[in-house]
Parts: C-alpha cells; structure tokens; sequence
C-alpha cells in the first residue's frame, strides 16, 4: 500500500512592541514538524513546533526598529520527513519613544502678569509633570504642543510622557524650568512746609533701587534712584 505523507505546514506572526523592548515571534503548524527560518540579523535558525499544539515561539533581543523575520521551509517529523518551501514573513513592528521638551517664555515676570509654559513633544502623548512638587498632566495635541500659563513663582518639572499608541510606550525626563513672580516697586512722596519762594525738600521712600519718575505740576522732573535701603 502506498502512502502518501501530506507536506507540512507553517506560520509566522508577531505584535508591537515598544522601542527598547523585546518582542515575542510565534510560529504555528503541523505538530512536531522543524520550521526553518530567518531571525532580526538574517542569519538561519530552527524551531520545532509542540507535538501536540503545533505552536512555538521566541524572544527577539532588545530592538529599537522594525524588524523582519521570514519562514524558510518546514520539515515533518514523519519518516520519510517531508519538507515544504515556504516565503512568510513578518513585522515586529517597533513604536519609538515618545519625546517631551519644556520652556517658557521669561524665567522673571512683574507681579500682575504671567507668562506661559510650552511643551513639545510627540503629538497627543500624555504628559506628566509636577508644579512645586505636585504632580499633573496635559496632553499635546495633533502638532506636539500644549501649554500653561504661569503668574506666581513656581518651578515645572518633567516626570515623563507617555505615547497615545497601543501599547502604550513610555520615557522619563527631569527637565525643569522656574519662574519668579517679581512685585512692584512701591514708592511714597513727602515734603516740608515752607514760605513762599523758599525751597523745600521732597523726600521719596520706597522700593531699594527703584527709578521714580515724578512730575511738579504738569511738568516732568529729572527721575530719581531711590538708594539701597
């Protein structure tokens, strides 16, 4: 009686993964049978698949871009053994990192106004930062960008942000900006009583070093520094 072996089948897959990780190739087919393949370097591997599940799989090194893995061939575990040429391949496809910077627009501000805070980075990650130590988030939006607006003194720090990619890829950063809220100078005005046509002194008191700009009458004067105390 002749028989006649059918010829061994087989499949390749794999998922996404994070840029720095490592990733999981899977390989199905006819129980027992040795898949021949090609890994991340291009050199020549095997794997046997489970006797009974017909299922196998591998860990691929750390990578940072997408890398190709391809069926060669796949050999049964019969007598005589059966080969089957085969041309799979598949993707490990590598997410990379998402990216954050920070600024703003002056690090010293007058009282009564504010300046704004900007984060750049990859479009719509997740944003985790911390204002005086207490931690929040903003989420860029379709350009990379977000914003806040600052009017007291602080200090933002970056913690890290996250991708808006399944799955989720995440980096960590430290970069910090401050800001310092100025007050206004103050200044009073004082003189003496005296006879017509007499002079008199004008004394100002007021912020340590401050400009004062004084008019008598309608007519300006000369500016005066107050001294440093």
């Amino acid at each position: 009686q002749l028989v006649v072996l059918p010829l061994p089948i087989a499949s390749i897959g794999s998922g996404t993964i994070c840029e720095g990780q490592t990733g999981i190739v899977e390989f199905s087919g006819t129980p027992g049978a040795t898949v021949q393949y090609l890994d991340h370097n291009g050199d020549t591997q095997s794997i046997t698949l489970d006797a009974t599940t017909g299922l196998a799989s591998i860990t691929t090194p750390v990578l940072s871009t997408n890398t190709i893995y391809t069926i060669q061939n796949v050999t049964s575990a019969t007598t005589p053994a059966c080969t089957r040429m085969i041309s799979s391949q598949t993707t490990v496809i590598v997410n990379p990192l998402p990216t954050v910077s920070i600024s703003t627009t002056a690090t010293s501000i007058c009282s009564g106004t504010s300046a704004t805070v900007n984060f750049t980075g990859t479009p719509d990650a997740t944003v985790s930062y911390t204002v005086d130590g207490a931690p929040t988030t903003i989420v860029l939006d379709a350009s990379g960008n977000a914003s806040v607006t600052a009017s007291v003194s602080s200090t933002y720090c970056l913690v890290s942000a996250a991708s808006n990619t399944l799955p989720v890829c995440s980096q960590a950063f430290t970069n910090c900006v401050s800001i310092d809220v100025i007050p206004l100078p103050t200044v009073s005005v004082s003189g003496n009583t005296v006879c017509e046509g007499l002079p008199s002194v004008l004394t100002f008191t007021g912020t340590p070093n401050a400009t004062v700009n004084y008019n008598l009458g309608t007519t300006a004067q000369t500016p005066v520094t107050l001294n440093a105390t």
